[in-house]
C-alpha cells in the first residue's frame, strides 16, 4: 500500500509541474536576442465556418500541440494561436518585436486584462532585409515589468506562404541579427552558386540561339529555348529569396510551374527534331508526342488551380503527378536512345540520364534528409540539385549538337570532294572528246588528201612517165615527173604525220627505217641501222613525230649534199628518254663550212627545242649528231 501510495504522490507531483511548465509564458528577460516562440504557442482551431467573436475566445480551450504541423493539405484551416510573454527585467517598460515569417501576414489582439477585451494592434514597424529586398513589417510589443501580456495571434494562411511560418520575438537591438539569420546567411552561397550555374545556362542558351540565328536550325532553336525556359526558371526561385511582397510570390510559384513544364515541351521537341524520331523510330515518337500533349493540357489547367487555396492540394497532387510522369518519360526516352547506338542519341540519353538521377537525388533529400542539416541543405537543397541536373542535361545536349555538327561538316566536305571529282571526270571527258575530234578530224583530213589529192598526184606522175616513154628524153616532161614524185612523197609524209594511228615510237622508227633506206639506196652510201627490238609502247604525239623526222630526215640530206661519206651509223637508245645518234665517215666540218647552210642546222635545233628536246653536233672524224627527247613525266607518253 505504502508503494502504491508513493507512485500516486510521484505522478501527481509530476503532473503538476508539467502543468506550470505549460503555463509558464515566455520571458523575454531569459533570451538575449531573438526567440523562435512556436513551441510555446497555444493552438485554437474552430470547428465550421461560423464567424468567430474575438471577445468570447473560449481562452480555456488554447492547448500546446507541438506534433501539429502546417501541412499542404490544412494548411487554409483557421487557426488562433495565444501568445504568453513575461518580461522582468529592470527596466519598467520595453519594446520587444514580432516577426511572423516571411511573407505571412498577422492581425494581432494584446488582451486587457482590466476591461477583459482584446485589443486589435495595428501598428506595424518596417526593417529593410538588404538593399535589393522590400521591407519587413514587424509588430511592436509594449511590455510592462513583472506582468504576464497575453496576444492572439491569427495568421493568414496561403498556398504560397504557409512553409515560411516561423513566428518568432526579438529585441529591438536584435533585429539585425535576426534579418541576418534568417535573409541573408541562407542566401549567401546559394546565390553564388546560382548566379554561377545561371551564367553557363545563359551561355549554352546564347551559343544556340546564335548558331539558329546563323544557320536556321530548328533544333538550335529549340535547345536555346529550351535553356531559356530554365534560365527564367531559376531566376524567378532566386528572385524570391530576395523580394518579400506577397503578390509576388501569389504569381510567381505559377510562373515556376508553367516555365518548368514549357522547358520540357521544349525539350522533348528538341529531341524529337534533332533525332529525327518521326522517321527513325517511330514508336519513340508517338509515346513523346503524348507525353507534349499531357503537358500542354497541364499548362492550360495550371492557371484555372494556381491561385486558388482551396485548389492548392489538387494542384500539388497533378503537379506531383506530372513530375512522375516527366521522370518516367525521360527514363523510358533514355533506355531507348542508349540502346539505339548512334553517337547522338547516346548524348541525348546521356543527358536524359543525368537529369533523372539528380531529380532522383532531390526525392532523397526531400524525404530522408528533409529535417537534417547538411552540405546540400545549406547550399540551397533542392533547386541547387535541380540546377545541376538542368546544366549537366543542357551540356551533353551541347555535345550531341557538336557531334552532329562535326558529321555534317565531313559529310560536307565529302559532297564536296565528289563534286571536285565529278567536275574533273567532266572536263577530262570534255578535254577526251576534243582529243577525240581531233584525232577523227586528222584522219578524215589523212584519208581525203590521201583519195584525192595525192590520188591526183600520182595519176600526173604516171602520166607523165608515160610521155616520157612515147616521147622520148624531154627536160621538161622529167622535171614534171620528178616534181610530181617528190610532191607525192612529201604527200606521204604529211599524211603520216597526222594519221593518230602512227602516234607510238615503234611506228616512228619503222617509217624512219623505211624512209631512210629507201632515200639512202641511190647515191651507194652503206647504212648501219640499230634499233632495239623490244620498244615500249610508248605514244607520241602527232607534232612530235613530223618534227623529229624532219630533223632526221635533213640530217641524212646533209649527208648526201656535204658529208662525201659512203657509211652512216643510224642507233636508237631508249633508256629514261629517246636518243637517236647519226654518225657518218664523211669529211665533218669547221666553223667556216657551216655558213652556206647555216639557217638548216639553226632550224633543226629549233624544232628539236620545239618539242623539249636537244641536239649536238660534232664534226671531227666524221660528222656526229645526237638528238635526245625526253619522255613527259611518266614512261607511257612521250
Amino acid at each position: 500500500m505504502r508503494l502504491q501510495y508513493i507512485i500516486l504522490l510521484a505522478l501527481c507531483v509530476f503532473s503538476s509541474f508539467h502543468a506550470l511548465s505549460q503555463d509558464t509564458p515566455v520571458n523575454v528577460a531569459s533570451f538575449g536576442n531573438y526567440k523562435d516562440v512556436r513551441a510555446s504557442l497555444k493552438l485554437w482551431r474552430p470547428q465550421g465556418k461560423a464567424e468567430v467573436n474575438i471577445e468570447s475566445l473560449p481562452l480555456a480551450s488554447f492547448r500546446k500541440d507541438t506534433s501539429d504541423k502546417v501541412t499542404e493539405n490544412n494548411f487554409f484551416n483557421r487557426r488562433f494561436f495565444l501568445l504568453e510573454l513575461l518580461y522582468d527585467g529592470g527596466d519598467p517598460h520595453t519594446v520587444i518585436y514580432f516577426y511572423p515569417g516571411k511573407m505571412v501576414k498577422v492581425e494581432m489582439y494584446s488582451y486587457d486584462s482590466s476591461t477583459s477585451k482584446w485589443n486589435h494592434l495595428q501598428e506595424r514597424e518596417a526593417f529593410s532585409a538588404i538593399s535589393l529586398s522590400s521591407k519587413i513589417n514587424l509588430v511592436p510589443l509594449r511590455l510592462t515589468a513583472g506582468t504576464v501580456h497575453r496576444y492572439l495571434v491569427i495568421p493568414e494562411f496561403h498556398y504560397y506562404n504557409w512553409t515560411q511560418w516561423s513566428p518568432t520575438v526579438a529585441h529591438h537591438t536584435a533585429i539585425n541579427d535576426l534579418i541576418l539569420h534568417e535573409f541573408i546567411q541562407p542566401n549567401y552561397t546559394y546565390s553564388i552558386l546560382t548566379i554561377l550555374m545561371a551564367g553557363m545556362i545563359f551561355m549554352l542558351f546564347s551559343y544556340s540561339f546564335l548558331k539558329f540565328y546563323l544557320n536556321r536550325r530548328s533544333e538550335y532553336l529549340y535547345n536555346s529555348l529550351f535553356a531559356l525556359a530554365f534560365l527564367l526558371f531559376f531566376t524567378v526561385i532566386f528572385l524570391n529569396n530576395f523580394y518579400y511582397q506577397p503578390w509576388w510570390h501569389r504569381y510567381s510559384s505559377f510562373f515556376q510551374s508553367w516555365l518548368q513544364m514549357l522547358g520540357y515541351i521544349v525539350e522533348f521537341i528538341f529531341i524529337i527534331t534533332f533525332l529525327q524520331l518521326r522517321e527513325r523510330r517511330y514508336r519513340l515518337f508517338v509515346f513523346l508526342r503524348a507525353v507534349i500533349i499531357s503537358l500542354m493540357v497541364y499548362c492550360c489547367v495550371l492557371p484555372f488551380m494556381a491561385f486558388s487555396d482551396r485548389l492548392y492540394p489538387f494542384n500539388i497532387f497533378l503537379f506531383n503527378s506530372v513530375c512522375i510522369l516527366l521522370l518516367g518519360a525521360s527514363l523510358y526516352t533514355a533506355a531507348v536512345l542508349h540502346q539505339w547506338n548512334r553517337h547522338m542519341s547516346r548524348y541525348i540519353s546521356a543527358g536524359l540520364m543525368a537529369l533523372a538521377s539528380f531529380i532522383i537525388l532531390i526525392i532523397l533529400q526531400n524525404t530522408l534528409l528533409r529535417d537534417k542539416q547538411h552540405l546540400v541543405q545549406k547550399i540551397g537543397g533542392p533547386v541547387i540539385l535541380y540546377n545541376l541536373g538542368i546544366l549537366a542535361n543542357l551540356f551533353f545536349f551541347r555535345l550531341g549538337l557538336g557531334h552532329k555538327e562535326r558529321v555534317e561538316e565531313l559529310e560536307k566536305l565529302e559532297d564536296i570532294e565528289k563534286l571536285r571529282l565529278e567536275n574533273e571526270k567532266k572536263e577530262l571527258e570534255k578535254v577526251l572528246a576534243i582529243a577525240s575530234s581531233r584525232v577523227d578530224e586528222r584522219n578524215r583530213i589523212a584519208k581525203e588528201i590521201h583519195d584525192d589529192i595525192g590520188s591526183g598526184l600520182t595519176s600526173i606522175r604516171l602520166l607523165s612517165e608515160i610521155a616520157l616513154v612515147k616521147q622520148g628524153n624531154k627536160e621538161e616532161l622529167k622535171k614534171i615527173s620528178s616534181n610530181a614524185n617528190e610532191l607525192v612523197n612529201n604527200l606521204n609524209e604529211i599524211i603520216w604525220s597526222i594519221n593518230s594511228r602512227n602516234d607510238t615510237v615503234p611506228n616512228l622508227l619503222a617509217y624512219i627505217r623505211s624512209h631512210m633506206v629507201d632515200y639512202l639506196e641511190p647515191y651507194n652510201i652503206k647504212l648501219s641501222i640499230n634499233i632495239p627490238s623490244n620498244l615500249p609502247n610508248v605514244e607520241i604525239s602527232g607534232e612530235k613525230r613530223r618534227n623529229i623526222f624532219m630533223v632526221i630526215k635533213e640530217c641524212f640530206t646533209n649527208i648526201i649534199k656535204h658529208a662525201n661519206a659512203n657509211a652512216v651509223n643510224f642507233t636508237v637508245q631508249v633508256r629514261d628518254q629517246l636518243i637517236f645518234t647519226i654518225k657518218d665517215n664523211g669529211k665533218g666540218f669547221d666553223a667556216k663550212d657551216i655558213l652556206p647552210f647555216k639557217n638548216g642546222i639553226r632550224n633543226m635545233k629549233e624544232r628539236i627545242e620545239h618539242v623539249g628536246g636537244e641536239m649536238e653536233i660534232w664534226g671531227k672524224n666524221g660528222t656526229t649528231i645526237t638528238i635526245k627527247i625526253p619522255f613527259n613525266g611518266n614512261s607511257s607518253h612521250l
